[in-house]
């Protein structure tokens, strides 16, 4: 019988496997793409120009930087909420962002079957959304799009469960390379946003590098090549500048805290109050189209108004009110679970952030003023590193649009907001470590354990010491869920920092939890951590039982006996 290959011949065997397939998913994405953001101008064009509304377009996607005027018929404001209200009729998202679906799909260590309707549904609620002039981005219509397109891809080419995870993610760097115009940056991206602190997923980096380019090699061919947003030359800031840097990182990072806790407030209470699901969006429309009768730059992604900052043709009060407004209703519409992209806000609020802090320190120190478009740019990078823990990707994505001569203060922008922010983001399916990710937990044990695949899993259930993780000692090992645990999900337990749930053992089956999985009775929990830590976590757990036991009162029955 013949030995089964080492893991990490199996992983580079597939690895050379995926060039193929991942240049084929890109390719179909860039024809895609081009198709439905072609499609997504015209919608723009036609549902905010029944309301007179026609603002600035970037001249990358083939509009003009035109201001908005024009006669405003403000009865047509009603098309926003109408068109939300159908699109949320027609898509009522699990995922709001579909890129937190593929990230969560991932993870999850399970291969599952595509639903064209609801794919279908996906978009067009998008056209209608997004065409109306919801302030979000065009990234989570196409992100669907990259859902399919894995789906084909990995039927046509008879990929393993890995390998269909391994297209899904590239096929998102594809859907991201071709929106922003960057296609390695946001190859960096997918790689990096799987986790949220010191991890990398380089086993998907080359195949999202190579689908992204061929995406935008496609796209490109048909629309035309050019960066996203037309930056004019920028020096090298002076070197006595750079603290100013560290400081605007720093800045931003506390904004994005707000904004992140804010958003996740408004969401956890309009769940509880249990109100319907159509109305909670369709209100938050109505206040976005309330807002855009009084300020000009409300609807739309906003890129072309930030494009209009960065050639200096907004004056410094017109930045700041861009900020507030941009701040203000992107928490609006990402609290109402609104259907969109989540990228392109966080690079326009940044970017008023970066440029309305920088004019304030020139209208402190007027003597020696800084350059406020690289302020708007490394404040860009920054406030998206902090809400979605990519700095690397965010400081090759700004680097790409602007050059390198400021990559010195992105650098230390960047890194700072996310050294300076939590470890929470937008996308709460990311994972702390590797250990913790269904896409790796088996692979990992079986290399530690010289056993083959994933079907051994089960055999590894035991209490004893391994050695994972780069060398660390520790220990496989299965409880009984506690009573205490019963229909609560793992973010609810208080759980020892150095202890991880990576597996359910239910019915015969290894479940992969994430923070929507309830414990239920009967669950086997197996959990991964320091021997030491384990046995005293689990001495913990039958105290905590024992005393609850003690505690408990005699209660009657209904027929008076003591139960």
């Amino acid at each position: 019988m013949r030995s089964p290959l080492p893991f990490r011949f199996r992983n580079r065997l597939e690895t050379s496997r995926m060039v193929l397939y991942s240049a084929l998913a890109g390719s179909l994405v860039g024809v895609v793409g081009a198709l439905l953001l072609s499609g997504l101008d015209l919608a723009q064009d036609f549902l905010m120009g029944l309301a007179g509304y026609h603002p600035p377009s970037l001249p990358s996607r083939g509009g003009v930087l035109m201001a908005f005027e024009g006669n405003v018929r403000w009865w047509a404001l009603l098309i926003l909420p109408v068109m939300v209200g159908i699109s949320v009729w027609l898509y009522r998202p699990q995922h709001i962002d579909p890129l937190a679906e593929n990230i969560e799909h991932y993870h999850s260590g399970e291969s599952r079957p595509i639903q064209w309707g609801m794919q279908l549904r996906r978009i067009l609620a998008g056209f209608l959304s997004v065409g109306a002039g919801v302030p979000l981005g065009r990234e989570g219509m196409l992100l669907s799009v990259a859902q399919a397109t894995a789906h084909l891809t990995s039927r046509f080419g008879s990929l393993s469960k890995s390998e269909a995870r391994t297209i899904l993610m590239a096929s998102s760097a594809a859907v991201l390379g071709v929106v922003f115009h960057a296609p390695l940056a946001c190859a960096v991206i997918i790689a990096e946003i799987l986790y949220r602190r010191n991890e990398f997923e380089f086993e998907i980096l080359m195949p999202a590098v190579l689908s992204s380019v061929a995406a935008y090699a496609v796209y490109g061919s048909l629309m035309g090549f050019s960066p996203l947003l037309d930056i004019p030359p920028v020096e090298t800031p002076s070197y006595w500048s750079m603290p100013l840097y560290l400081l605007l990182g720093a800045v931003i990072a506390g904004m994005a805290n707000v904004y992140l806790q804010a958003i996740r407030a408004l969401r956890r209470n309009l769940r509880s109050l249990k109100i319907n699901l159509l109305f909670v969006p369709v209100a938050g429309a109505v206040g976005v189209a309330l807002c855009s009768v009084f300020f000009d730059g409300t609807l739309g992604d906003g890129l072309g108004w930030l494009q209009l900052g960065m050639l200096g043709m907004l004056d410094d009060l017109s930045v700041y009110q861009h900020f507030m407004v941009r701040f203000m209703i992107t928490l609006m519409v990402s609290g109402t679970f609104m259907i969109g992209g989540y990228f392109t806000p966080q690079l326009v609020i940044g970017g008023f952030a970066g440029a309305s802090l920088g004019a304030a320190i020139n209208a402190v120190f007027p003597a020696d003023p800084v350059n406020v478009l690289v302020f708007g740019l490394v404040g860009a990078a920054a406030f998206l590193s902090s809400t979605t823990n990519i700095p690397l990707g965010a400081t090759l994505l700004v680097a790409t649009w602007s050059g390198e001569q400021i990559l010195i203060p992105l650098v230390l922008s960047t890194f700072t907001a996310y050294a300076v922010g939590g470890v929470y983001s937008l996308y709460v399916e990311q994972k702390n470590v590797r250990a913790e990710s269904g896409a790796h937990i088996s692979n990992i044990v079986s290399e530690a354990l010289s056993q083959p695949g994933p079907q051994d899993l089960m055999d590894l259930l035991r209490n004893q010491p391994v050695t994972v993780l780069q060398g660390d000692t520790e220990q496989i090992s299965e409880i009984d869920v506690p009573t205490h645990w019963y229909d609560k999900t793992k973010d609810l337990i208080d759980l020892p920092e150095s202890i991880l749930i990576f597996a359910i053992a239910r019915e015969g089956k290894i479940l992969i939890p994430n923070n929507k999985t309830p414990f239920i009775e009967g669950d086997k929990v197996i959990l991964i951590g320091e021997p030491p830590e384990v046995a005293a976590f689990k001495e913990m757990l039958a105290q905590q039982k024992e005393t609850t036991s003690q505690e408990a009162p005699e209660t009657p029955s209904e027929n008076g006996v003591v139960a």
